[in-house]
């Protein structure tokens, strides 16, 4: 796992709409699981992905290898979607 760091792009919230987290940002919508949550709120421009590894691994019961593909595709999505860039 790399120590890279993201930070949020400003153009991206997350909202609380009808008790569903949804990721809000140029102009599109996404429903965001507790997982991919967790994962947003860990971006802070100061972790990095081995820290929020370990948060995920903390907050569920799952091997680290699930844990940590869940990380990656979810990173590789926000990345996609340009919703963080690294620090």
């Amino acid at each position: 796992m790399e120590a890279t760091i993201y930070k949020h792009d400003i153009n991206f919230r997350v909202r609380n709409i009808a008790n569903q987290k949804i990721l809000l940002g140029n102009g599109e919508a996404f429903q965001l699981n507790e997982t991919g949550y967790l994962i947003w709120e860990s971006i802070d421009g100061t972790k990095d992905l081995k820290t929020i590894l370990g948060i995920i691994m903390d907050s569920y019961e799952s091997t680290e290898e699930v844990a940590k593909n869940d990380l990656i595709n979810f990173i590789n999505f926000l990345l996609e979607i340009k919703a963080i860039k690294e620090v």
